[in-house]
């Protein structure tokens, strides 16, 4: 089997994590993104499995590859970047990570919310520049305050948790609202209210 890794992957930190896949057979793993769309066909051309982090598997692409037969997506926004309906009529499987992610958005959510907040991005300018200014910085605590999530799957139920450990009032809206939705104390309320 040739698995190709046509962009890198984030979550190959290591050579030796491909090991398991080397067993199944050969692995080609390019180390970024393809600079154009040739190479990211002639990368794909011999693939019989693909594990694909930020590239885009259109019908075009997809027919350049006719030993294809899975493709797997690191994230799960596959169907922005894979035509989904081309893959099926070709016989293609397409598998995705449902829940990849969901936390480091979340804490990355909330660390832009604790920087705006807290008035980080503009204190570092102004001590980086020599000056001490502690009054204009203050910030305000989220204990207490409201934070508003839109959308409950993954990303949004992570965000509710670390809101509920800061003591934060929850309000959220969801397209599939339900009683298992309102988590950690989170009120369902309407996008217009929201």
């Amino acid at each position: 089997m040739r698995i190709v890794f046509p962009d890198g992957a984030g979550c190959v930190q290591h050579p030796s994590e491909l090991e398991p896949l080397r067993k199944l057979g050969q692995v080609d793993f390019y180390d970024g993104p393809p600079p154009d769309r040739a190479t990211l066909i002639e990368r794909l051309r011999p693939a019989e499995a693909v594990v694909l982090d930020y590239s885009e598997m259109d019908a075009e692409v997809l027919r350049a590859c006719p030993r294809l037969r899975f493709v797997s997506f690191l994230g799960i926004g596959y169907n922005s970047c894979i035509d989904v309906a081309e893959a099926t009529r070709r016989g293609i499987a397409v598998a995705y990570t449902p829940d990849y992610g969901a936390t480091s958005v979340a804490e990355h959510a909330l660390a832009m919310i604790l920087a705006l907040t807290r008035h980080i991005g503009p204190a570092f300018v102004s001590v980086r520049e020599g000056r001490w200014e502690p009054g204009r910085f203050t910030g305000m605590e989220l204990r207490g305050k409201t934070l508003g999530i839109v959308g409950l799957g993954p990303i949004g139920t992570e965000m509710a948790r670390l809101g509920a450990g800061l003591g934060m009032r929850l309000v959220g809206w969801t397209r599939r609202a339900s009683p298992q939705r309102a988590v950690h104390g989170l009120t369902l309320v309407a996008l217009e209210e929201l």
